[in-house]
């Protein structure tokens, strides 16, 4: 685990012992009673430049803090029970859970599953050009996965910027019910990542066999583009599962948002059986679906003309429309998204019932923006059933080494036995060196120790 810095001045931070702007690993969490009966959440921080760090924290529970008592230095480990300093204290040093929180603002998590299956595959995004495509996933019994999208980078592209050209990417995991009458595949969602301009998003979700898995990346900055991203999807899993890419349809895709939205808050209405979702996902935007379960059609207007530095899904990313959602469907209405490259963005958004006439020369998008029909598989709340072929399926062999085989590391026996070499070496060049000693100034053991300090690396 990592820890990043504050929005706090960097004056503030050096003043407090920390580096600014830095990385800090963290040791070891406790809950300690801190001698009076409180008790205490306590981090124990490293500083990763080591015994070179200039300074260190000289806030409560700092090196020289008078909060200390022996006691709670035993507790924690920082001396032992002769009172000697176990480590140094310029590059480790305890932090309550509280100063962490002020001082510090992101907390990176590196999640290793050691003897988990491994599996990689890259698809393009939704843009201008298409729906872009998605990752199948078939699990075949009850598995624990971990699914990260890694964006492409351009080292070109972004050398010539000087800044990054991350797009907003968030996905969908969504379990597939079925297919309608006409043959369309309806999904449910499990899972929503909401869209972020971050190198990598990732999430850890626990999935029953017997079905198939759809990851649906979604990306609305790209919309009025015509030079298509890509992603890197990486699945790690407990059990063997079987991922592919697949192509996306402007239907799949539209079915992906909804469900995103519907992960939001419902907005009221003016009309009873229409429920309007609302996704906020801080920078990246928002994603606004409607769902109209009347004999009507529904009109709508969304106005986020305020809004600077985004861009929207509608077409040349105006960020404002007026909308017709037909009886018995929901749809998309229009999702945000940043601008590349900005540094200062606003959002603003609202939206209000139409009369159906006034809305009536919405012509029907045939993009992510199109009427889903509420069909009785659309509508089933019901786990579906899992399929008996999937659960009866033979599978896939593990493939996935272990840690130590990554990047042509030694095996373990390898390892232990140049451990062992080198401690037999260590062992003879000892004995010799007493030896030497012993020869030359007849105060072996002294000798070999000040030989020891001198020789000891800087």
């Amino acid at each position: 685990m990592a820890l990043g810095r504050c929005e706090k001045t960097k004056e503030k931070i050096l003043e407090m012992g920390l580096q600014a702007p830095h990385a800090y690993g963290i040791l070891d969490v406790r809950e300690v009673d801190d001698g009076t009966g409180k008790m205490l959440k306590m981090i124990q921080i490293r500083n990763p430049w080591g015994e070179d760090a200039p300074r260190t924290w000289t806030g409560d529970w700092g090196k020289d803090s008078p909060k200390w008592t022996f006691e709670m230095k035993r507790k924690l480990g920082v001396v032992n029970s002769s009172n000697v300093t176990m480590y140094d204290q310029m590059s480790i040093f305890w932090m309550t859970f509280e100063d962490v929180k002020e001082y510090f603002a992101v907390v990176d998590v590196c999640r290793v599953h050691e003897g988990w299956e491994e599996y990689r595959e890259r698809a393009w995004l939704p843009s201008g050009v298409g729906p872009g495509e998605a990752f199948d996933m078939t699990v075949f019994e009850r598995t624990q996965v971990d699914v990260a999208l890694w964006q492409e980078k351009h080292i070109t592209r972004e050398s010539a910027l000087g800044a990054s050209t991350n797009v907003d990417v968030g996905f969908v995991v969504l379990r597939k019910r079925g297919e309608n009458e006409d043959g369309t595949p309806e999904f449910e969602c499990m899972e929503y990542i909401k869209r972020t301009p971050d190198d990598c998003i990732s999430q850890e979700i626990i999935l029953e066999g017997g079905y198939i898995y759809r990851i649906a990346p979604l990306c609305f900055n790209q919309m009025q583009q015509m030079a298509p991203r890509r992603v890197t999807a990486v699945v790690h899993a407990s059990n063997p599962v079987a991922l592919q890419k697949v192509p996306s349809s402007w239907r799949d895709l539209a079915c992906a948002a909804v469900a995103a939205a519907g992960k939001g808050k419902t907005m009221a209405t003016k009309s009873d059986g229409v429920r309007a979702s609302m996704l906020f996902e801080q920078r990246s935007g928002y994603i606004f679906a409607v769902e109209n379960d009347t004999d009507q059609p529904w009109g709508v207007q969304v106005d986020s003309a305020d809004s600077i530095g985004y861009v929207s899904s509608r077409e040349g990313g105006s960020c404002g429309c007026i909308d017709l959602v037909p009886p018995r469907s929901r749809k998309l209405v229009m999702a945000l998204a940043a601008k590349q490259g900005v540094n200062r963005t606003q959002l603003a958004f609202a939206f209000e019932d139409l009369p159906a006439e006034a809305a009536a020369w919405a012509v029907g998008a045939e993009d992510v923006h199109m009427a889903l029909p509420l069909t009785p598989l659309a509508r089933q709340r019901e786990r579906p059933t899992p399929d008996a072929a999937i659960l009866a399926a033979k599978r896939p062999e593990r493939k996935k080494r272990p840690l130590w085989a990554r990047g042509g590391q030694k095996t373990p026996k390898a390892a232990d036995d140049d451990i062992a070499e080198a401690e037999a070496a260590l062992a003879e060049a000892i004995r010799l060196s007493l030896q030497e000693d012993g020869a030359g100034t007849g105060g072996g053991g002294g000798g070999g120790a000040r030989r020891g300090g001198e020789d000891r690396p800087g």
